[in-house]
C-alpha cells in the first residue's frame, strides 16, 4: 500500500529519468514528481506529464500499489500497438496515440 505525500508538476532544473519510458526528462521541462510511503519507506518518482497522463490511461490507478513501473508502463505500449496496429483507441488522443507509437518504435529498436 503507498501513501502519496507529494504531487507536483515543477519545471527540470536538470536533465531527469523518466521513471515510466527511461527517457529524459530535460532541462526547462514540466513533468511529474511524486513522493510516496510504500510499506513504511519513502520514494520519490519522476515522469513526462504525457507518460504519467498515459499509465492513468493505461489502468495504473487500478493496479495493487496505485501505481505503474517502466516495465509495466512499456509493456502496455507494446500491447497497444499490437491491439490498435492502424487505428486509435478512442480513449486516447492523436498526440497520445502517436506518442505512444514513437515510445514503441524506439523500444522495438533497442530490441534489435
Amino acid at each position: 500500500m503507498s501513501t502519496i505525500l507529494t504531487f507536483a508538476t515543477p519545471t527540470a532544473r536538470k536533465d531527469h529519468a523518466c521513471g515510466l519510458c527511461r527517457g529524459t526528462i530535460t532541462k526547462g521541462e514540466a513533468y511529474i514528481y511524486t513522493t510516496s510511503l510504500e510499506n513504511g519507506e519513502f520514494c520519490t518518482f519522476k515522469s513526462h506529464t504525457v507518460c504519467n497522463t498515459l499509465a492513468v490511461k493505461f489502468g495504473a490507478d487500478d493496479t495493487d500499489d496505485g501505481g505503474m513501473d517502466d516495465y509495466g508502463f512499456l509493456e502496455e505500449v507494446w500491447v497497444y500497438v499490437r491491439d490498435n496496429p492502424s487505428e486509435r483507441d478512442p480513449i486516447f488522443t492523436a498526440d497520445e496515440d502517436a506518442y505512444i507509437r514513437e515510445l514503441h518504435t524506439k523500444e522495438e529498436k533497442c530490441q534489435d
